[in-house]
């Protein structure tokens, strides 16, 4: 009798569904053999903020909304320590006409201690990022004064890095708890694409004329190509968090977390700009296309004073459907200080939505 309990207990627990974890515990890993996906979709809420590069394009303190925000965050478990990842994101702001991957990152996690044997739980991780998929592009453009600016049509550095990190956390009956840290180390390349609108070239020829003469200006302005791209400077950033969770009860749990990112200043190296014209004929050798190319390059030329830093407060609520699927509505606010030339900057930034888990 004693042994077909035991044959019966150790099949029910062989058979049972994979999802005895919470997906939105801080702290959950896949088991070996176990699949699992995250599948976020969110619609967020923005007010622009006043920086110098709103200003130039008219666009401060403007409302962007609706901007949608689709996740997905997924995993398979090698061993009950080690994982792999997947985490990737996509947002959609029809407003300034800008979409793309705004998060692409394929990495392993190592768990160190388990919190079973050790007193809490340590986890390492590493991820490559993906920003060097696809080609950061973006639109030169003229703004309020004789100046540039950029309006970026995706969300892509077009660098590639990598993610370094690790957490540390513990769980106390219903409660666990948790800290994180990571780098964000990016490599400095030239793959951009940046197309010269129709208004850049109008004020490319109103600055060249006073010191050349119209002639000039206008024959050095047809010369320029469609686009060119520039070599971006490698960058370094970090993100530091910590996270709360609460198991209600067997269906029902609550998690809350605040988190700072440091977004780095990006830096032009080089401008990789050719034009065809031949200015050095037409004004009799006084004047050659390099000259102009090499005076138009060093206004580009060093920081674009771009950065910021993100402070960013969470809360999930999350229902188990059944033993194998979990629904939770999160939110999110972000509070930012940035740099007097990014376009990123923000008086409000609010997110809603929902995410589905499932694992087997």
């Amino acid at each position: 009798m004693k042994k077909t309990l035991k044959m019966a207990i150790a099949a029910s627990v062989l058979t049972a569904p994979a999802m005895a974890a919470n997906l939105e515990n801080p702290l959950y890993i896949p088991a070996t053999g176990e699949y699992y996906s995250k599948t976020g979709a969110g619609v967020m809420y923005k007010q622009t903020d006043h920086s110098a590069a709103l200003e130039a394009k008219n666009w401060d303190g403007q409302e962007e909304f609706p901007i949608w925000r689709l996740s997905e965050d997924a995993g398979y478990g090698i061993t009950d320590r080690l994982s792999v990842t997947a985490k990737l994101g996509y947002t959609n702001d029809e407003d300034i006409l800008r979409k793309g991957l705004h998060n692409g990152r394929v990495g392993v996690l190592y768990r160190i201690f388990d919190g079973i044997e050790s007193p809490f739980v340590w986890d390492v991780y590493a991820d490559i990022h993906l920003g060097g998929a696809t080609a950061m592009e973006a639109t030169l453009i003229p703004v309020n004064g004789p100046s540039f600016g950029f309006n970026y049509d995706n969300y892509t550095n077009g660098r590639w890095g990598f993610f370094a990190g690790t957490r540390v956390g513990k769980t106390w009956d219903k409660f666990t708890g948790s800290v994180f840290g990571e780098i964000h180390q990016t490599f400095g390349n030239n793959n951009n694409v940046i197309t010269i609108s129709d208004g850049a070239k109008t004020l490319i020829t109103a600055m060249l004329t006073p010191s050349i003469g119209a002639g000039l200006a206008g024959a050095y302005t047809a010369g320029l190509p469609a686009d060119f791209n520039v070599d971006l400077k490698s960058t370094t950033e970090y993100m530091t968090g910590i996270n709360g969770f609460y198991q209600l009860n067997d269906t029902w749990s609550l998690g809350s977390g605040f988190s700072v990112r440091h977004r780095a200043t990006n830096t032009i190296e080089a401008v990789n700009l050719n034009n065809s014209s031949d200015l050095a004929t037409l004004s009799g050798g006084a004047v050659t296309t390099e000259q102009i190319t090499a005076s138009l390059a060093d206004g580009f030329i060093g920081s674009m004073y771009d950065g910021m830093d993100e402070y960013v407060l969470s809360f999930a609520v999350s229902h188990k459907l059944t033993n194998t699927m979990q629904v939770s509505l999160y939110g999110e606010y972000t509070f930012d200080d940035s740099d007097q030339k990014s376009q990123n900057g923000t008086d409000v930034k609010a997110e809603a939505g929902v995410r589905l888990n499932v694992a087997f």
